[in-house]
């Protein structure tokens, strides 16, 4: 094996390792926040209920609490199990897409890109398990229909109501449905005259549309205490409604004033910084492709529905990770397909050089960015025993 094609192989395999790194790494979260009774983001967001009144995000958690009634687990532990098999899920069919999409070892761009969400939780653990893993998990079990045969498309309807139950679960998944929507027609390639086609996207555009007019018509409201309560009656630990139940006390023109307070020179430099660092490498993956103009149109066209929250809401990073794993979703569907092929060689040095470097930073999941990125969250664990 010659020089560069030991470097291939180290890409390769230090990309699909270190995702198995991060696999783990998330996967610990969960379990923590399990011992403690509930964290306030990762598992108070799944938990908002209609204790307190009809409210946004309200029938998703209602139906967790009532599984866990059902079942004879607390809330909390079985948001926990949900999210870990979720997980597991669209880790396990991310892996084996890049297992073959990493014959060219330039797609490890994709993969350790602190802005692809793999990375990004792992290195950020505040931003992750939230209810975008919904989604991405949808979008992941699309991609082993990908460059194989009509086998794979069984995983269609477990996907689509994912995402449909993404879309109940928070407003914000709703702006990825043209995400969604293409990736499935890259992916499955369905017949658009065919009648089950026709059915299946309008119950999903249908579905989509549905939920968000039900978060709008009940964007305000909600009693946090009885939400709390519901909560803390079935074991979890009152820190539990700190975060996301809190916020349900707080309109629109709260979360705005809050991002003016946030947005300033130096936040705002931090988030280009960091967008920057994200993208140019991203931009190098597309360069080398025959159908570039496709794959940078994609995603600039991707970037457009996501665009309304970076005005509502001050979690940058998160919607940077949005538009990250979107597009590069459906690019990596595309590379799977044969819709586009890489004619232009890559520089191994430089695709491993920026692999490396990207463990030493992170976008933060607000506005900004956090140096030090990987290497430190494990540094930190590592002190913190």
């Amino acid at each position: 094996m010659s020089g560069e094609g030991r470097t291939d192989h180290a890409i390769r395999t230090g990309a699909l390792a270190l995702a198995g790194l991060c696999t783990l790494l998330i996967l610990a979260t969960p379990l923590a926040d399990l011992a403690a009774g509930g964290e306030p983001w990762h598992q108070g967001d799944w938990l908002i209920n209609d204790a307190g009144g009809t409210v946004r995000r309200g029938p998703f958690g209602a139906a967790l609490i009532a599984l866990a009634d059902l079942a004879g687990l607390s809330p909390v532990a079985l948001t926990v199990a949900v999210q870990a098999a979720l997980v597991l899920v669209a880790m396990a069919a991310l892996l084996d897409a890049f297992a073959r999409a990493l014959a060219q070892p330039v797609w490890a761009l994709l993969l350790t890109s602190p802005a692809f969400f793999p990375l990004f939780w792992a290195a950020r653990p505040e931003a992750g398990l939230r209810k975008e893993l919904l989604v991405f998990a949808a979008m992941a079990l699309l991609l082993p229909a990908a460059g194989r045969d009509g086998r794979w498309r069984r995983l269609a309807p477990v996907s689509a109501a994912l995402f449909l139950a993404a879309c109940v679960g928070h407003e914000a998944n709703v702006f990825l449905l043209p995400a969604y929507g293409l990736l499935a027609f890259v992916a499955l390639r369905p017949d658009p005259r065919a009648g089950a086609v026709r059915v299946a996207a309008l119950v999903v555009v249908g579905g989509t549309a549905a939920a968000f007019l039900f978060a709008w018509a009940y964007r305000d409201g909600g009693d946090p205490a009885a939400v709390c309560a519901a909560l803390t009656a079935r074991g979890a630990s009152p820190r539990i409604c700190i975060g996301a139940i809190e916020w349900l006390g707080h309109d629109i023109a709260f979360a705005r004033d809050l991002l003016g307070s946030l947005l300033n020179r130096r936040s705002g430099a931090a988030f280009l910084l960091a967008s920057a660092l994200a993208g140019l490498p991203l931009i190098h993956l597309v360069a080398l492709h025959d159908r570039w103009r496709l794959m940078l149109g994609i995603s600039l066209l991707l970037l457009l529905p996501i665009l309304p929250l970076f005005a509502v809401a001050v979690d940058w990073g998160r919607w940077m990770a949005l538009h990250v794993a979107s597009a590069g979703l459906v690019l990596l569907a595309l590379r799977l397909q044969g819709v586009v092929r890489q004619v232009r060689p890559a520089r191994p040095w430089l695709v491993a050089a920026i692999c490396v470097a990207n463990l030493f930073w992170v976008p933060d999941h607000v506005i900004g960015w956090v140096p030090g990125g990987l290497v430190a969250e494990l540094a930190a664990r590592v002190r913190g025993g």
